[in-house]
């Protein structure tokens, strides 16, 4: 635990360390003396990558200083310094829209070149002065810019290689060169840092071999040490050094063991053999094995995890690829933390479901007015000694109060010829009696309409409750697939995604526990669509795929393409509606809704009436109804919620619910009814009816939706339809079954086109009312 804290406390010093290395060296690095922009090009480059602006600019600036404190130079420096601060900043607040004209390239460089400019100046006034009587400068300092321009290029496609890459796709041919092209200016670098004594770049190369044959590919630094030589060679004018480091390579990896000692001693053997044998080196003394040594010592005493850094995608850029059991044991983790969320979310529910107030029965609310009737106004009265002069008097005037009071709160209300005999006889303070019953059934009423308001809250908020615990429970059932961390298919995949010139930076699948795969790539956006995705990862992983979704990502030009197993089977859909006498506004509306790839939803909602009003009655209630099922709440609580939430709402939001849901895996759909119509299944010779339901919502405080379930084969028709097609068939139901069988028809637009015209027919001409058919065709 401690060395991964180790770890990430030291990556963002290692980030900037990487940083003033490589940028220190290339501001040794020289072409004919003169020529040397790498430097500055390195930290353009930089503003693609999370580093502290002030501090690069900065640390690049005083690097300068060791090769030149010439006034000139030091002002030309500084404009460049400064200029790169301006254009940072700018970049930065404008990268999004710079990323999605793919400009960042072309800005990057025109802010390179006039960085320039003041260097160019001086050249050109330092040319044609009567001082020189050559225009050399000048041509140098253009060249200068020239080379900067395209070492920045290749800085440019090298950051972009990895920061895509990862590690794991295979480089391009010119991500390639550019990388050749970084290495040899940086081994051009060291060439400048060269002393008698110690030779800065012989360590370096050394060390990187050493490190590269044993914990990366050998191939690869073979092609490094022949880069590396290819530098050198620049700065010494002889090419001798290409073929010294990569002897030196191919003795590392020809000695290469589990033990790294049998290569060190070739390593050192084979330098004292070309320095003293062959005369490889200019000079070759005692001081030239110190580097080596140095070199040797520092590879054996590196941590392990030390070796990882090495790797620029990992330094510079942060990315890094998590690995299969962290993942699965961060998915465990929220899989118990969402059961144990599910489970609190279901005890909130019973609280709120107990905290419903008790309702008193009639019978045991006349009693409580009797009651406060005697100590009210009998107690005080001046009658009291006639009307109960004794048990049995009290006992009738009491009876006849506690009828009084029943019959007022059964009616909702009391006049006076509703006055019990005894009573209206004996009592002399009727009126005020009358009165206060009256005040008592008005005041229960309100008070029963207020505790109803509250009960029907808490009865909708622990229903709720209850859907999101049903919905951690699914979430949780979802994140506990695992991640199946398949090097070779996910090679497979990418390398033959390559062959069709679809270059896939990373590759992650899933297997869900139903043996379904759900794989992601991360491709460049101009492919993201391209079939041969979906097609190479099927066949790879022996299942039909369809393509999910395609996301974006931080790294413009670039999303991540997600597939996924493609259902058993898979719906078409038709559409026909017509408003009540042809009328612009329909009180029906239609959804069809994709609910995730296996799962998609059907409905019609008919507004009591038709127009506008009841078109805003039916969008409300099937607004609700598509936000609920797209949370993937279930479909009791949702019908619940949905008529409390009419209700409360109040007027004549009454609602007909026709929904069908298929479940494309497996061919099975669920029809829910709330008020609507018959729904027919047309098979290959017989029609099947799914009969209609409850009242529509918001016209009882309690609705159950009637549930019924349907398996389906290929070839079957669903008919959803509304009250006005049925009744356009003088509400025949068995009728329009027939003609719904006898229709032949090979889409489900024809069939629904097909019912509507034959309605419209019967129906005299002009709709008596607004006309929805929606119908559905699977296919497998």
């Amino acid at each position: 635990m401690q060395k991964k804290q180790f770890i990430a406390a030291m990556k963002p010093v290692a980030k900037y360390f990487a940083f003033f290395a490589i940028s220190f060296v290339l501001t040794f690095a020289r072409v004919d003396a003169a020529i040397s922009p790498f430097a500055f090009a390195f930290l353009f480059a930089t503003v693609f990558l999370p580093l502290n602006m002030w501090i690069t600019a900065g640390a690049t600036f005083a690097f300068s200083m060791f090769t030149s404190i010439e006034h000139s130079a030091v002002i030309g420096n500084l404009f460049a310094t400064v200029i790169f601060i301006l254009f940072a900043n700018i970049y930065r607040k404008k990268r999004v829209a710079i990323e999605k004209r793919n400009l960042e390239s072309t800005v990057v460089i025109a802010a390179f070149v006039l960085a320039n400019l003041l260097n160019v100046f001086y050249a050109f006034q330092y040319a044609f002065s009567y001082v020189s009587l050559t225009h050399e400068e000048f041509y140098k300092a253009l060249v200068s810019v020239i080379v900067g321009s395209i070492f920045l290029f290749c800085l440019f496609i090298l950051a972009k290689a990895l920061q895509t890459r990862k590690g794991v796709v295979p480089w391009t041919i010119d991500q390639k060169i550019c990388l050749s092209v970084f290495v040899i200016f940086f081994a051009l670098g060291l060439g400048g840092l060269e002393s008698d004594y110690f030779s800065m770049h012989k360590f370096v190369t050394i060390l990187l071999i050493l490190v590269g044959v044993y914990h990366f590919s050998p191939r690869s630094t073979l092609l490094f040490a022949i880069c590396m030589g290819l530098g050198r060679s620049f700065v010494a004018l002889n090419l001798t050094y290409v073929g010294i480091y990569a002897i030196l390579c191919a003795v590392v990896i020809g000695f290469k063991h589990r033990h790294p000692y049998y290569s060190i001693i070739a390593l050192v053997f084979a330098d004292i053999v070309l320095g003293t044998y062959f005369n490889a080196y200019i000079v070759y003394n005692v001081f030239s094995l110190i580097p080596v040594f140095l070199a040797i010592v520092l590879f054996l005493l590196m941590p392990r995890f030390f070796i990882s850094w090495l790797d620029f995608s990992v330094l510079l850029l942060g990315a890094y690829l998590v690995g299969k059991n962290t993942i699965n044991q961060n998915n465990a983790l929220v899989y118990n933390r969402m059961n144990h969320l599910a489970n609190v979310f279901g005890e909130m529910s019973m609280v709120y479901k107990g905290m419903l107030q008790r309702t008193n029965s009639n019978e045991e609310r006349a009693t409580a007015i009797m009651t406060a009737v005697g100590m009210r106004i009998c107690e005080n009265c001046p009658n009291r000694a006639n009307c109960m002069r004794d048990a049995i008097s009290a006992k009738e005037m009491k009876n006849a109060i506690y009828r009084f009071a029943h019959l007022g709160l059964n009616r909702g209300e009391i006049n006076i010829l509703d006055t019990p005999p005894e009573l209206s006889m004996r009592c002399v303070r009727l009126n005020t009696i009358t009165s206060t019953i009256h005040e008592s059934i008005q005041g229960i009423a309100e008070r029963n309409c207020h505790e109803k308001a509250m009960d029907e809250g808490k009865i909708m908020l622990a229903n709720l409750l209850d859907g999101v615990g049903s919905l951690c429970r699914n979430f949780a059932q979802t994140v506990s697939n695992k991640i199946i961390l398949d090097v070779e298919k996910a090679g497979i995949i990418k390398e033959e995604l390559l062959f069709k010139n679809i270059v896939t930076s990373d590759c992650i699948i899933t297997k869900t526990h139903d043996q379904d795969y759900m794989v992601s790539v991360l491709v460049p956006t101009k492919d993201a669509n391209s079939p041969m995705i979906p097609k190479i990862i099927g066949k790879n992983c022996r299942h039909k795929m369809i393509l999910d979704r395609v996301d974006p990502t931080e790294t413009a030009g670039f999303s991540i393409v997600t597939t996924k197993s493609a259902p058993r089977f898979n719906v078409t859909f038709g559409v026909a509606t017509v408003a009540k006498a042809f009328n612009m506004v329909s009180g029906d509306v239609y959804t069809i809704l994709k609910l995730d790839s296996k799962k998609s939803l059907i409905g019609i909602c008919d507004g009591m009436g038709s127009g506008a009003l009841a078109q805003e009655a039916s969008a409300l209630a099937l607004g609700l109804i598509e936000n609920f099922y797209k949370a993937n709440f279930p479909s009791d609580v949702i019908m619940q919620n949905v008529n409390i939430l009419l209700t409360m709402k109040g007027g004549e939001s009454f609602s007909a619910l026709d929904v069908a849901i298929f479940h494309l895996d497996t061919g099975l759909v669920n029809f829910i009814k709330v008020g609507g119509v018959d729904t027919y299944i047309k098979r290959n010779r017989e029609v099947e009816v799914i009969t209609a339901g409850s009242l529509p919502l918001g016209i009882l405080d309690e609705v159950r939706p009637k549930i019924t379930e349907a398996v389906l084969g290929a070839g079957d028709y669903v008919v959803l339809l509304s009250d006005g097609i049925l009744d356009s068939f003088a509400a025949d139901r068995v009728g329009l079954g027939n003609y719904i069988n006898n229709l032949n028809t090979q889409s489900p637009q024809e069939l629904a086109d097909e019912i509507m015209r034959e309605a419209i027919n019967r129906g005299g001409k002009t709709p008596i009312d607004d006309l929805t058919i929606v119908v559905t065709k699977w296919h497998e």
